[in-house]
């Protein structure tokens, strides 16, 4: 059986693959997770966070969740899945498209058999936290799509897999933080770790979004802290499990936070926040949330986020990517991608039709008759 899409519009079905969409809430979630950790993709890609992104976009986009099929031996196989916000005629893949990696090869027939069931629009495929390789030059040279533009992005984190234990990993770590940690160990009288999980770290939202207000009037960066906290609870209370908020703290004061994410085999440092005084707590305080992430995959990763080396400016973003190189991150090289899809038809694909000489009718004496 081959894949055939009610919306195809005059393109060619895709052979081998059957392609299904659902609804949000024809979809099980752990079904969903589970395929998407089977596949390596980023935490954007879990059901909660697309529930949550259903939330803070239901007026303006619908989000359309699509699974790829392979038939093999009369049996029908999933190999692949994906979502897409769409909106008007814009769509974008969120944690992109999650294939197994037996089937990576494939990676250019299910996409094309995906475009051609969602149909004619403009695409954008990447993003920020997603650390797959750069598909443009694939898309590239697919029927039917037109790449706008490319913005090359590097994805930084640890991948703890690089050492056979944390006490290796952590002496490989710049000495400066190795000593900043310790100096609040001893200094700070008084000084703990507080960790919450799930709705814990809802009820920890107000003092998350006090510190994150300090650090940006430190840095002399505005933020709306009632809009920005509000699109923090919405996350939480759709990860739920997924999150975990961690303070550093000295007595009844709070010196520095962090915002993290758990999906798969990863961790995924969003943000953090930190008092003026904090002398080394920010670096005690990173120093135990690694060494959690560690001990919940040593074989993962713990991910930092992305740069854009053609927008980075060292006298603002460089002391950020000092602290990522002192935790000593791998880059991960990766893009994201504009282009616009329209279905090709039936005449586009079919190869040229050879010319056949034309048999010209002779006369007697050789003449054309």
């Amino acid at each position: 059986m081959t894949y055939l899409s009610k919306r195809h519009d005059g393109a060619l079905p895709s052979a081998g693959f059957d392609v299904v969409e659902a609804r949000l809430r024809e979809v099980d979630g752990a079904e969903w997770d589970g395929f998407a950790a089977a596949c390596s993709a980023p935490y954007c890609a879990a059901y909660a966070s697309l529930r949550a992104v259903r939330a803070k976009h239901v007026l303006r986009e619908r989000l359309r969740l699509i699974r790829v099929y392979r038939w093999r031996n009369g049996v029908r196989v999933q190999i692949g899945q994906c979502a897409i916000r769409w909106a008007g005629m814009e769509g974008r893949f969120v944690g992109g498209l999650q294939l197994l990696p037996s089937e990576s090869a494939d990676w250019s027939a299910a996409m094309a058999a995906i475009l051609a069931h969602a149909g004619a629009g403009h695409y954008r495929y990447g993003g920020s936290w997603n650390p797959e390789e750069d598909r443009s030059p694939v898309l590239g040279t697919m029927v039917g799509v037109t790449v706008d533009h490319v913005r090359p992005l590097t994805v930084q984190g640890v991948d703890f897999s690089r050492w056979p234990s944390w006490d290796a990993y952590w002496r490989a770590t710049s000495t400066n933080i190795q000593r900043n940690a310790r100096y609040a160990e001893e200094r700070i009288e008084g000084l703990a770790i507080e960790n919450f999980e799930a709705r814990g770290a809802l009820i920890q939202m107000r003092r998350m979004t006090r510190l994150r207000a300090r650090t940006y009037r430190r840095k002399a960066l505005y933020l709306n802290s009632v809009i920005w906290a509000f699109s923090q609870m919405i996350d939480i209370a759709f990860y739920r499990r997924m999150v975990a908020i961690s303070f550093s703290r000295a007595g009844r004061s709070d010196l520095a936070c962090q915002f993290n994410v758990h999906f798969g085999g990863s961790t995924y440092y969003l943000f953090g926040g930190s008092d003026a005084a904090a002398s080394g707590a920010s670096w005690y305080l990173m120093r135990d949330v690694l060494h959690r992430a560690y001990q919940r995959n040593p074989n993962g990763r713990f991910v930092m986020g992305p740069v854009d080396y053609a927008l980075h400016d060292e006298a603002v973003g460089g002391g950020l990517l000092r602290s990522r190189r002192s935790c000593r991150v791998s880059d991960w090289q990766t893009a994201v991608v504009d282009f616009h899809y329209a279905p090709p038809t039936v005449s586009d694909r079919l190869p040229p039709m050879p010319l056949v000489p034309q048999q010209v009718p002779v006369g007697e004496e050789g003449i054309a008759a």
